[in-house]
């Protein structure tokens, strides 16, 4: 039978979808009628490692990573796991992002087992270049090779984001995407310091200061007085709220800054957007010239452009670019997909928007597809992913499901995948 939804991304957002549903008391009803995933990695153990692999602190306290996840429910389990059981011991802290990693590995290992007996599954080692929409309202998913994946009556697109690295203009020979540095590829920027040559980092925001203090962290002796510039729009700093704010006071000399917008959910100051933790306290460190290793320069200043031009590494930590499989209506016409600098935007239940308005069974999930909130911030996180996102997206799932015929056994896939893996239990994986 055709399964009610196929998501297309096995990755940290997307988790929140069962999670939201046993939240809500649905868990047997999106069993049953039916939710697959579709990943490109070619099995579990792939995915175990390349869910967060970044030597650096996250930030966002480490309760938001366990936010979504219902203690008496079917995955509160995954709270009593040595991973689930350091981010709740943290509970406002920071923590390593290789903790979370584990502990979203070990999510993905419970609803792996959930999914064992419904009506979905896992289809491994499918990249997913195109979705047709068909003439019936149901949604097939291509391979590369252009053969059918999967049929479904909705869809979700959860394929992330890339860096947009092409946007500075720098040869490939200088560049080094920020994921790659943040993943301990730091031979290049290594290079580059100890024979004293300039280093920029393009991009002011957690990752590009993270970045820096991981250069520091590393090579700390090595580097010169304003070897290191980062070349950066607004800062942004984040407070709990308005009073740790006030209390923090002006910064002389500063740089553009951004103007704090406080979350009407929780009051927080710029939530979304802002530095917290060890990238805060070296902002601010470099801000008061404490840090003579670091300077700051605005970016689309002549001087930013000299900077880079002049650079022996250009590390890349800003601007993304939301990605996802081609839409095409049943005859092969595209289907354009409306974009916001970069992101893929969606709208009201986090419904795909097209060039006529919402994508009727389409919704898109995670960093590449974030909603703005009522301060036109937009809302990334882990929390907000398997949170509010998550749960708008099962509702109308669910609603949709009403009009159409439960599954009543596992999905398949017209053509049977490189991998397939249905109910892995603990300690289990491809590997």
């Amino acid at each position: 039978m055709t399964p009610l939804v196929q998501v297309i991304g096995f990755g940290p957002a997307t988790l929140g979808l069962p999670l939201a549903a046993d939240r809500m008391g649905e868990l047997s009803s999106l069993a049953t009628h039916g939710m697959t995933f579709v990943d490109r990695a070619f099995g579990p153990g792939v995915l175990r490692t390349s869910r967060f692999p970044f030597l650096i602190e996250s930030n966002s306290p480490a309760r938001d990573f366990v936010a979504g996840v219902d203690p008496a429910g079917r995955f509160g389990e995954v709270l009593d796991r040595p991973a689930g059981r350091k981010l709740v011991e943290q509970g406002e802290r920071q923590v390593p992002l290789q903790h979370v990693g584990e502990y979203l590995a070990d999510l993905a290992d419970e609803i792996t087992g959930w999914l064992d007996g419904t009506a979905g599954g896992i289809s491994y080692g499918r990249e997913v270049r195109r979705v047709r929409r068909n003439a019936d309202g149901t949604f097939t998913s291509l391979c590369t090779a252009g053969r059918p994946v999967l049929r479904s009556h909705a869809v979700v697109l959860a394929t992330g984001a890339t860096e947009d690295t092409a946007r500075h203009g720098v040869p490939g020979d200088r560049l080094v995407p920020s994921a790659r540095l943040l993943a301990g590829d730091l031979d290049q920027v290594g290079h580059a310091v100890r024979a004293g040559r300039p280093v920029v980092v393009v991009g002011g925001s957690h990752s590009g200061f993270a970045a820096v203090g991981l250069m520091l962290a590393r090579y700390g002796g090595a580097v010169r007085p304003g070897q290191i510039t980062v070349v950066h729009r607004e800062i942004a700093l984040s407070f709990p709220g308005v009073a740790e704010l006030a209390a923090a006071g002006p910064l002389a000399g500063t740089p553009p800054m951004k103007r704090p917008v406080v979350c009407r959910e929780t009051g927080a100051v710029n939530r979304f957007s802002g530095l917290r933790g060890a990238a805060r306290q070296l902002c601010l460190a470099v801000l008061a010239r404490a840090e003579a290793r670091v300077r700051l320069c605005p970016a689309g200043t002549a001087e930013a452009r000299r900077a880079i031009a002049g650079a022996a590494v250009v590390v890349h930590s800003s601007g993304y670019r939301g990605t996802a499989p081609e839409m095409v209506e049943a005859d092969g016409t595209p289907v354009p997909l409306e974009r916001e600098h970069g992101c893929i935007t969606v709208g009201e239940a986090c419904r795909v928007l097209g060039p006529k308005g919402p994508l009727a069974g389409v919704y898109g999930l995670g960093i590449g597809f974030a909603r703005r909130d009522a301060g036109s911030e937009r809302r990334v996180g882990i929390n907000v992913f398997h949170g509010q996102d998550a749960e708008d997206i099962v509702t109308s799932l669910l609603t949709r499901a009403s009009t159409v015929r439960p599954a009543t056994g596992p999905a398949t896939a017209p053509a049977a995948p490189p991998t397939t893996r249905k109910g892995l239990r603990h300690g289990q994986s491809d590997r």
